[in-house]
């Protein structure tokens, strides 16, 4: 069974010959591996010249057409795809030498699936100085929308091994109009409007690895490409949930998701201003009420933010943002 990985390239030259190896490395060897060029600047273009030169399973393409950024790349990459599963591989995270195999094996196993979703680890600097999995798991399948819904995100993109007739029967892909949350909308959509079949392996064992940011290194966010996204992403999704008439099931999930999303805007990335984040909570508390937070709330820890407090471990703020009852 051929798989084909596909990856976006960017300017990854410092990291794009450990990527190769991983993939050279795989136990099952009948791969393509399809690199879509974004315009990268650095000598990453011509590395992988070379590769494709020695490998003819390696190719590079060019994104001549769509928005510049990795979701345009990977609808290249399906577009292009010739193999009969097919998976997502960022440039600068690694596959397990026995990630393609396992994955096939089981898929093989499981004919009436759509995807299987794996596990995925996490490493800095090399694989074993991290010890934290990145998957999620709900207590049945249905749960999984309900986890992306409330951005408790079960799985990242490398995680899921897809049939590639499903993506290109039913006409998937990413949205171009996303500069965040690509993955989550790619998910999400899915298991919301095509009803696929899928399982998740979590009695698997680790088969790829996310390249983790120094956890010490929180620096400053592109707000305005955050907030776009994520008001884009809640209108989507409350859009999507009325159409089919499901508010009742998922309408606490949109509450969660507009809790977590400013937990995670307020707590893990430090704040250059506040008004960006108090108009996305007017914007989003206009689409739809919120009610379980308010706007004192949401100035009050962004001031924290912005004066360093959030980020100090023992201030006491992160068990303020636990609290039910506190600036109303």
């Amino acid at each position: 069974m051929l798989v084909s990985i596909i990856t976006p390239n960017f300017n990854s030259c410092e990291f794009i010959y450990t990527t190769r190896q991983s993939i050279l490395g795989q136990t099952h060897k009948n791969w393509e591996w399809l690199i879509v060029d974004d315009g990268s600047t650095d000598d990453s273009i011509d590395i992988i010249k070379y590769f494709s030169k020695h490998d003819d399973r390696i190719h590079l393409l060019e994104r001549g057409y769509g928005t510049k950024g990795a979701s345009t790349c990977r609808n290249v990459g399906i577009d292009n795809a010739k193999g009969e599963y097919l998976i997502f591989l960022d440039a600068d995270d690694l596959l397990a030498s026995h990630c393609l195999e396992l994955r096939v094996k089981y898929m093989k196993e499981h004919p009436d699936l759509d995807f299987g979703v794996f596990n995925m680890g996490m490493f800095q600097r090399e694989i074993g100085d991290v010890k934290e999995v990145v998957n999620l798991y709900a207590e049945k399948l249905g749960g999984y929308l309900e986890m992306f819904l409330s951005y408790k995100l079960p799985w990242a993109i490398t995680c899921p091994l897809w049939t590639t007739s499903f993506l290109k029967k039913n006409d998937i892909r990413f949205s171009e109009k996303y500069s965040r949350l690509q993955d989550p909308e790619f998910h999400s959509k899915i298991l919301l409007k095509n009803d696929p079949q899928f399982d998740v392996f979590k009695e698997m064992k680790i088969d790829c690895f996310y390249r983790q940011p120094n956890k010490s290194k929180k620096g400053t966010i592109s707000v305005s490409k955050t907030t776009s996204s994520i008001l884009l992403y809640y209108e989507e999704m409350v859009d999507l949930i009325k159409g089919k008439h499901v508010e009742d099931k998922y309408n606490n999930c949109l509450d969660q998701f507009v809790f977590n999303v400013f937990h995670s805007l307020l707590f893990y990335s430090r704040l250059e201003k506040i008004a960006p984040i108090i108009n996305l909570y007017k914007e989003i508390n206009y689409i739809r009420p919120i009610t379980n937070l308010s706007l004192k709330q949401v100035v009050f820890f962004a001031r924290m933010n912005q004066v360093g407090l959030t980020f100090i471990k023992g201030a006491g703020i992160s068990r303020l943002w636990t609290l039910k009852n506190y600036i109303r």
